[in-house]
């Protein structure tokens, strides 16, 4: 990536929620296995069995780092979400759902396309920060609820679930439920074991770590309980149908190997800059207003809405500048209706039009939070107009 734009201003890169660069050394593994390990791990020959190989101990690492005893190869976390969903109940008698109303949209568009096939379904309100409303929570759960998603670690807000709170409530009121949590953004940055947590399945994406585009999976915390999604081939032991993406597969692991080295120590430089950052524009900026929790949440991820700007004209100005945010979940960036998340919050629509999101990743330095905090401002009292501060 050119770190210059044409005006010749530093390269600042704070979206890593939506997607981080490939690591080196995960790009050094993705070519490799192109080059070297290119069979089909199906086949039976020798050039299988070697890609087959690569393949099981890709998914070997992935599973002793989510206490899974099953991982499935998707195409990423919005396949690995409708996995988990739909084969839990599509097709089957008619249940009860509840789910966080700031899930990511994979998971509740699929429970929209279920709602069709006579499911019930209960989104569950949060409170300011995001947070699941316990009493809310216990008022829905029952012997009928067969499912329920958690959205572990917000997207767009960094809102993490008490899940250590909310599953043993969960096992006691709804015995029969299925618990599904979204770990895309806490994977990589903190353990999360599923035999612990008596949580049934996870997913995880690639691509906000460190490796490709395209590859993610699904945790288990059992060897059975889904129905396939993709019938074919019968790969991935029958789960998911279709040739495995094995240079992606080798790449998610040795991203998440490469994260987990010193995953406590990038957790509190990561928190330190987000720190940084709040300040910074809390002091610089004018009115701000922020959306999510102050402290306790994901430490690579700021929400903070500028009154008086939309936020994706601001992102534009900030391009500019060759600095590049986001304004929420990258995959409902071009949607209009605002963000489904703020709006859960109770975040008055003023504020939810002038978010911007700053995410930080493996790649982020304090000269970078500086660059943010010497352009916003001159922005903002710009855009604002004379005498606003916001």
């Amino acid at each position: 990536m050119d770190e210059e734009n044409r005006a010749g201003a530093p390269f600042c890169y704070l979206d890593h929620a939506a997607t981080s660069p490939l690591r080196p050394e995960v790009e050094e593994t993705v070519l490799r296995v192109f080059r070297e390990e290119w069979g089909n791990p199906s086949s039976l020959h020798s050039l299988g069995a070697r890609a087959r190989r690569v393949l099981e101990e890709a998914r070997a690492f992935l599973q002793g780092t989510l206490g899974a005893s099953r991982v499935i190869f998707t195409s990423g976390a919005t396949e690995a979400n409708n996995l988990a969903v739909r084969g839990r109940i599509q097709g089957k008698r008619p249940c009860r759902v509840l789910a966080l109303a700031t899930e990511h949209s994979s998971v509740l568009e699929t429970l929209k396309a279920m709602e069709k096939e006579g499911h019930r379904v209960t989104l569950l309100p949060v409170d300011r920060e995001g947070v699941l409303r316990m009493e809310e929570l216990e008022n829905a759960l029952g012997p009928s609820v067969r499912l329920l998603c958690l959205l572990g670690a917000n997207n767009e807000t960094g809102t993490i679930q008490p899940l250590e709170k909310v599953v043993p409530l969960a096992r006691e009121k709804a015995p029969n439920a299925w618990i599904h949590v979204d770990w895309v953004q806490g994977y990589g940055r903190s353990r999360f074991d599923l035999d612990s947590l008596d949580v049934d399945s996870a997913s995880i994406s690639g691509h906000k770590l460190g490796a490709p585009q395209g590859i993610g999976a699904l945790a288990l915390r059992k060897r059975d309980g889904l129905q396939p999604c993709l019938t074919g081939g019968g790969q991935e032991e029958g789960a998911r149908a279709g040739t495995e993406n094995l240079p992606g597969a080798a790449g998610l692991a040795k991203a998440a190997e490469k994260a987990f080295e010193n995953a406590r120590e990038e957790w509190e430089r990561l928190e330190a800059l987000r720190r940084d950052l709040l300040s910074g524009l809390e002091d610089r900026a004018g009115e701000t207003r922020l959306n999510g929790p102050r402290e306790g949440g994901l430490p690579h991820i700021l929400n903070v809405s500028f009154p008086g700007v939309p936020g994706e004209v601001l992102l534009h100005h900030l391009e500019k500048e060759n600095v590049y945010v986001g304004t929420g979940a990258a995959c409902s960036g071009k949607r209009k209706g605002g963000s489904h998340v703020l709006a859960a919050m109770g975040t008055p629509p003023w504020a939810a039009a002038s978010a911007l999101r700053f995410s930080l990743g493996y790649t982020t330095t304090p000269a970078e939070i500086d660059r943010i905090l010497e352009v916003l401002p001159p922005i903002l009292e710009r855009l604002r107009g004379p005498g606003r501060k916001g």
